[in-house]
């Protein structure tokens, strides 16, 4: 049996509404800004990531648009850079924190233009269908609530 989920803003309990969110869309269209931040800061905090975009610290790290003002051991929005001594670091010194697959359906390959899987021309028989390398970065600066690649953030 599908658990229903209902508006708490409405006594009607005729409103369902998104898991994720939590109101009907009649709330989100009525404060559509201070759901969204709310929904992102809880799904960061359960990540245990940094909930908003730091903003009072000393140090600005201009690695992004982000602009992040950290004070001392404050870590960045991307999860990557900490302010340290009075400037920003990366927490991996030497490393970079990726994952990867070989992708059967090069959605998102760079050559997809000229890649034979992806353009009308034949593989051809007894031909080897191509896997693209998918690399992710262990890190986002964008934060968007229906990622595809939001496993990043375990």
């Amino acid at each position: 049996m599908a658990i229903v989920m209902l508006c708490p803003s409405h006594d009607n309990g005729k409103r369902i509404v998104s898991r994720s969110i939590g109101v009907c869309s009649q709330c989100v269209r009525n404060d559509s800004v201070k759901l969204a931040q709310q929904t992102h800061e809880r799904l960061r905090r359960r990540d245990g990531l940094v909930p908003e975009i730091p903003s009072s610290g000393e140090v600005v790290c201009n690695e992004c648009g982000n602009h992040c003002r950290m004070n001392e051991g404050d870590v960045g929005f991307c999860n990557i850079r900490i302010a340290s001594g009075g400037k920003i670091v990366d927490r991996y010194s030497d490393s970079v924190v990726v994952s990867w697959y070989f992708d059967p359906l090069p959605t998102n390959c760079v050559a997809d233009w000229v890649c034979p899987v992806t353009t009308e021309r034949e593989v051809g028989i007894g031909k080897k269908r191509l896997k693209n390398l998918a690399v992710f970065y262990g890190s986002c600066n964008s934060d968007c609530l229906f990622c595809q690649i939001a496993s990043y953030r375990t």
